[in-house]
């Protein structure tokens, strides 16, 4: 019997639940677990970061009803951190292995409502990261880039 997976491919069996278990915590992906061990903790440990969230909603546009009288539902974000750090700024981190267009046009709608809090995707890349296996999305990019058109030069 094939396990049951959800839309972004996590497994939803108790093995994978396991899986994606820390301190009691279930994770949506390892991914977001893997984030909070490797990155936030440490980070924690040498007081860089204050504090951190998870799981914060966020509207990004407020419900309404239409010209018909249909209500429309609010547009929501639920960030995966909101992390403070000892310096007092405070980031939203979402943690991604690759965004689809719904996180990019999420990601454009937060920008533009919460224009005074930084926004940052991170991905997990062993490659392309500087030592700690974590990269913000657009760097991972650039350097994906550049390491494909040095290719085509060789």
């Amino acid at each position: 019997m094939a396990r049951k997976k959800s839309k972004f491919n996590v497994d939803l069996s108790e093995k994978g639940k396991k899986k994606r278990t820390y301190k009691g915590i279930v994770f949506d992906s390892e991914t977001e677990m893997r984030f909070l061990i490797e990155w936030i903790e440490p980070k924690i440990k040498i007081g860089e970061i204050l504090s951190y969230e998870m799981q914060v909603p966020y509207v990004l546009q407020e419900g309404f009803t239409n010209f018909e009288g249909k209500k429309i539902l609010p547009i929501k974000y639920i960030a995966d951190y909101v992390i403070t750090f000892s310096n007092g700024k405070q980031i939203v981190v979402d943690v991604k292995g690759l965004p689809d267009a719904t996180a990019k046009l999420k990601k454009k709608l937060f920008e533009y409502k919460f224009r005074d809090i930084p926004f940052y995707w991170y991905c997990r890349s062993i490659k392309y990261s500087d030592g700690d296996n974590w990269i913000i999305y657009e760097e991972l990019e650039k350097r994906r880039k550049a390491d494909k058109k040095n290719k085509k030069e060789d």
